[in-house]
């Protein structure tokens, strides 16, 4: 679910192993701790960390724990909750990018960075090397490549190596730096200046460091130098399990490590828990073929199984994939396990692409796990692209990259190469090509609005002072990416403040808020848990369930339900009504109208200038002067406005008007409607003047769904008179009220759609809710959120279920709950689909809780860090599916485990070290034959009770060769 909610009663704590107490219990100083696959490595980890505290008397606040990927800093984080209660709080815990970023945002400027420094994620940096005219197929090769250059791995060739030129240079004058530069400006900053180190190394007593054996050299030296004054270094790794060396990592830093801290206690935990014995000496035995950096390991499995490890050959990959179709349904029918305790492994992405197809064809449920980063939701994108436009204006990356986000892809290739062969920059691209098509071409129509979006966001980006209600009203606006179903069935929703039951609801609720007081909840058979679960996505987190409220407290139940909605759908319009940010505007800005000689903007000269200045939405002063254009009024703009020639013969000259107008606008906003379009681009052309602030209403106006967007007909909507029509003080008066009351719907808008990340909770809720209390909104909202609740994204049955055993105040049991929002055959379907709309609740939970971490005190500040933190969530780790197949590669598979695991393609030709050598060398040890191996011993070891192994004759026309990794295993496929 991705938010917090009230803690539940923590499972026992496992009996550790006679190796796992040594590790947890060692004394003060350097201590390895080499852990095999299902060792209980982050187990050891985070009672190390416990018995400091409890045994050891640490201060939690002395403690700093490093691991791998945000997904498992987020495990330690919560486990550590569970044992440690509030103190927990006070350990540093992180990846290692994160920490090095916020070591530089503190120190960097003694190496010229400024403090605002932009990071540059993956998206970035390959669209950078779109625009220095990279393919696209090559680009996250060449990122590799540039990483393990610096590392001084292997030299970049000459045209890369000016490529990187490039790509830095671009980087430093976009006050950006990308991933590899945190690591490296974080070791120069500690090798530069020790007396920086000796102050960072300073905050911590005890260093933990987990999965050492990915570290990169870098990476190693930072931990070295924050460890090496105090010396209580606790490293877990397994240098059988390292297979990222395209990254840098090197199993060899765990000697060094040994090295490095003298007199190291070395542990090896020495069960494995997780995989059956006969898989896991057929993978000892693959791993043994490798050169050992410490000697022989003597490794146990602590379980059996009935299923012996089983190798299959076919003649090519459609025999194979055929074959595994059929075992995998068919051991399905016998065991009834879940979907997803079946994987499927392979080495080449290519492979899954064929995998799924085929899974999909014949209606088996899979899916290609993925990274679980933040901006994998579409609208999360949005806002993150939004984001970097207003931090990086005119960068054409960024502006591309926006542009990515709401437009198709054909089409913003086709800009990319007129932008590069025209010359004048992506923005610049935009403008001529919306120019330069009819008004009726539909991918104009994108354009124009991807356009008008880029522009508005500077003026949107000077509105606010606080990151929260700037993201609110960013997504209120967004352009073509996906709308929730909130957002979707807007119209059909009312509006939380029509309801004054619900204002004061609202109020005891952010009464009760404040004073981070428990919130007493009446039992209602399980409604009260459905009530909670939403409470708690609206930042109310402490609760207390009661059969008999207490007299003169305020009490959550039915008397305060609200007789045309239910009292679920009551709470949840409280909740909306107290937590929608955004606000109307200031009402501050110089509302301007043109009419001009032509429609040409790019000829047409201006014959009359109007414009009022809004003071909180109140015309205070107006402006008004006809000019006399250097160029004849064309016959059609007449017909329109009514000017003649001879009408502005005597007028002054826009060049003497001009100054007038400047002093008039001064610093305000300008506001025009459909003005990126024609007013702006004009006054810009004439008065060769670019600094002033601009504001469309129009973009606004589509964002509301409101129909036609045409000045007239919004006034008619709104009620506004609009006087003389296409006369320019006249359109500036209509448009100062017009802009007010779309202000005023965007607001109404916001608190309709507001809580989509407790769609699920609210789905419950009704559920639970009697069915004679439910009004005709509620009926519809029932409907469409049980989907949320049943669905693979939600943890708020298992939320449920917990909570009912925790109060035990007589709530329904979460099979009937299932049933009533539609049964498990709706379940089962609902979680075989790929809908987007189903990640978005828990994507906003995840950047909500961002958002509320945030404590900077500039927005330019908030939006660095926020925008950091979504880079950073690029190693959040790999997001498996319950519910599905799951068809991974080899080398995301690192934590995992499954029942039963398929791992195809165990031939010569698909490992990195033996397909491209010569026969007769392919039993020369090499580091690449060496990762081969240990990248399959890692695949097999993910299996806890079944392994099938395959491999073809032939794969994609060409002849595999052998199998010697079977071979080593002494395994003959048949």
């Amino acid at each position: 679910m991705d938010r917090e909610a009230p803690a539940v009663t923590p499972p026992s704590r496992p009996t550790p192993s006679p190796a796992q107490s040594k590790a947890i219990g060692a004394g003060a100083g350097p201590v390895l701790v080499l852990a095999g696959p299902g060792a209980g490595k982050t187990f050891c980890l985070i009672e190390r960390i416990r018995f400091l505290v409890d045994q050891g008397g640490v201060d939690p606040e002395r403690i700093c724990a490093l691991t791998f990927t945000n997904k498992a800093a987020e495990e330690v984080a919560a486990r550590l909750r569970r044992e440690l209660g509030p103190r927990a709080d006070a350990v540093t815990r992180s990846t290692i990018h994160s920490l090095c970023v916020k070591i530089l945002r503190t120190h960097g400027e003694a190496l010229g960075l400024e403090k605002g420094f932009g990071i540059a994620d993956e998206d970035y940096q390959k669209e950078l090397l779109g625009w220095l005219k990279v393919p696209p197929q090559w680009r996250s090769n060449l990122l590799g490549r540039f990483g393990l250059a610096r590392l001084g791995a292997k030299p970049l060739q000459e045209d890369n190596a000016r490529t990187f030129k490039r790509y830095r240079a671009h980087l430093v004058k976009r006050g950006m730096i990308d991933f590899d530069d945190i690591v490296h400006l974080t070791k120069e900053l500690f090798d530069r200046f020790p007396e920086t180190a000796a102050e960072v190394a300073g905050r911590w007593d005890h260093l933990l460091v987990d999965e050492v054996q990915d570290l990169n050299p870098v990476q190693f030296s930072i931990v070295t130098t924050l460890g090496r004054a105090h010396g209580n270094v606790f490293v877990v790794g397994d240098d059988e399990q390292s297979i990222f060396s395209w990254t840098g990592a090197d199993p060899r830093l765990i000697a060094t490590f040994a090295n490095e801290f003298r007199a190291v206690d070395r542990i090896v935990l020495d069960e494995n828990r997780r995989t059956a014995g006969q898989i896991f000496a057929l993978a000892r035995r693959l791993i043994s073929s490798n050169v050992p950096l410490f000697g022989p390991k003597h490794i146990t499995a602590t379980h059996e199984s009935e299923y012996p490890v089983l190798t299959r050959s076919f003649p090519d990959e459609h025999a194979e994939v055929a074959w595994l179709l059929e075992d995998v349904q068919a051991d399905r029918a016998a065991s009834g396990l879940p979907w997803g305790e079946y994987a499927v492994l392979y080495r080449k992405h290519a492979d899954g692409n064929l995998l799924e197809g085929a899974l999909m064809q014949a209606g088996l449920p899979c899916r290609l796990a993925h990274g679980r980063a933040l901006a994998d939701d579409l609208a999360v994108r949005y806002l993150i692209a939004a984001l970097k436009v207003i931090s990086y204006p005119g960068d054409p990356v960024i502006d591309e990259g926006f542009a990515r986000v709401v437009l198709p892809e054909a089409l913003c290739d086709a800009l990319r190469k007129a932008a590069l062969k025209d010359r004048i920059g992506f923005l610049g691209t935009l403008h001529r090509q919306v120019r330069a098509r009819p008004r009726t071409d539909e991918e104009g129509r994108k354009i124009r609005r991807a356009l008008a979006a880029i522009q508005n966001l500077t003026a949107l980006g000077q509105r606010h002072r606080h990151l929260a209600r700037l993201v609110d009203e960013i997504l209120s606006q967004r352009v073509g990416a996906y709308h929730t179903i909130l957002e979707q069935r807007a119209e059909e929703l009312s509006d939380p403040a029509g309801y004054p039951e619900v204002a004061r609801l609202a109020g005891e609720l952010e009464r009760v808020r404040d004073a981070r007081a428990p919130m007493l909840i009446q039992a209602m058979g399980g409604l009260e848990i459905g009530l909670a679960g939403m409470l708690a996505g609206a930042g109310i987190r402490l609760f207390e369930v009661r059969t008999t409220p207490p007299a003169g407290q305020f009490v959550l139940g039915p008397a305060w339900s609200c007789p045309d909605l239910g009292l679920a759908l009551t709470v949840f319009k409280a909740l909306q009504f107290l937590t929608a940010t955004t606000e109307r505007a200031a009402g501050n800005f110089v509302a301007v109208d043109l009419e001009t000689t032509g429609r040409d903007v790019a000829t047409a000269e201006i014959v009359e200038l109007g414009a009022v200045r809004v003071r909180d939405w109140e015309i205070v002063a107006e402006f008004h002067q006809l000019v006399k254009p250097a160029v004849p009024i064309e016959p059609g703009a007449s017909a329109t406005h009514h000017y003649s020639d001879a009408d502005v013969a005597n007028q002054p000259s826009f060049d003497e008007v001009w100054p007038r107008f400047k002093a008039f606008a001064a610093t305000d906003e300008l506001v025009a409607h459909n003005g990126y379009d024609f007013d702006f681009p004009i006054l810009r052309r004439m008065s060769g003047d670019r600094d002033f602030v601009t504001y469309d209403t129009v973009p606004l106006a589509w964002s509301l769904r409101l129909g036609s967007a045409k000045l007239q007909h919004l006034a008619a909507r709104f009620g506004v008179d609009p006087g003389t029509a296409h006369t320019a003080l006249s359109d500036v008066r209509t448009l100062a009220q017009v802009y007010r009351k779309l202000e005023e719907e965007k607001v109404a808008r916001a608190r309709r759609v507001a809580l989509s990340n407790v769609l699920d909770y609210l789905g419950i809720s009704l559920a639970l809710s009697d069915p004679d209390t439910l009004g005709t909104e509620a009926g519809l909202l029932r409907d469409i959120t049980a989907v949320y609740a049943l669905g693979r994204f939600s943890d708020c049955l298992e939320f449920y279920r917990a909570e009912r055993d925790r109060w035990n105040q007589g709530a329904i049991p979460v099979d009937e709950l299932i049933e009533r929002l539609g049964g498990q055959s709706l379940m089962l379907k609902v979680r075989a689909e790929k809908r987007s709309d189903q990640r978005y609740p828990a994507a906003m939970a995840r950047v909500r809780r961002l958002l509320e971490a945030l404590s900077e005190e500039t927005l330019e500040a908030e939006i660095q860090e926020f925008l950091s933190r979504v880079a950073l969530s690029k190693s959040d780790g790999i997001e498996t599916d319950q519910d599905r197949i799951n068809l991974l590669t080899l080398h995301s598979t690192k934590g995992l485990e499954f029942s039963r695991v398929y791992i195809v393609g165990v031939e010569d030709a698909e490992m990195p070290g033996l397909q491209s050598l010569p026969s007769a060398e392919r039993r020369a040890p090499s580091a690449e034959l060496e990762e081969s191996r240990r990248l399959l011993y890692v695949g097999m070891t993910r299996a806890k009770e079944r392994l099938v192994m395959t491999r073809v004759e032939a794969r994609d026309g060409k002849l595999t060769g052998g199998h010697r990794f079977l071979d080593e295993m002494a395994l003959v496929p048949i």
